[in-house]
């Protein structure tokens, strides 16, 4: 895979706010879009909801491994329309926990595998200070 497909301008989407098993919608995207200008083709989207605070409460730190928000079907479709060139988040699925269909997953992995970079304890560690990251900035996918 070419190394510009992991470089790049990504688009930090803070979800925090987001209840435990819900998804973003379509509307949150726009919505981000209004403050901080539209994703464009070839853009990386980072979904943070701040799962990563779980990871870091060791020694109880399996809180991370279950209950976690992710992304809504529409939300996908909008962002392939778009034409991101990948696709991140803090959790350990971009699908909303429990859903055993895995509609994101398949959707993303669709366009060819190439979108889907969900959370590990490297990205989690990169985006975990959030407040230090612009909502839009260059960035490297690890």
């Amino acid at each position: 895979m070419p190394l510009e497909q992991w470089i790049g301008r990504a688009c930090l989407l803070g979800c925090d706010a987001l209840e435990r098993r819900s998804a973003v919608s379509a509307d949150h995207v726009l919505a981000w879009e209004t403050r901080h200008g539209r994703i464009e083709r070839g853009d990386i989207a980072v979904f943070e909801f701040g799962w990563w605070r779980k990871w870091a409460l060791r020694p109880d730190d399996a809180a991370f491994l279950t209950d976690w928000p992710g992304l809504g079907l529409d939300c996908v479709e909008l962002l392939l329309e778009r034409g991101v060139k990948a696709v991140g988040a803090d959790t350990l699925s971009p699908d909303v926990f429990g859903d055993a269909a895995s509609p994101v997953h398949k959707a993303l992995l669709g366009e060819g595998g190439r979108h889907h970079r969900a959370g590990t304890r490297r990205r989690a560690g990169s985006i975990r200070r959030r407040e230090l990251h612009p909502a839009v900035a260059n960035w490297l996918v690890t």
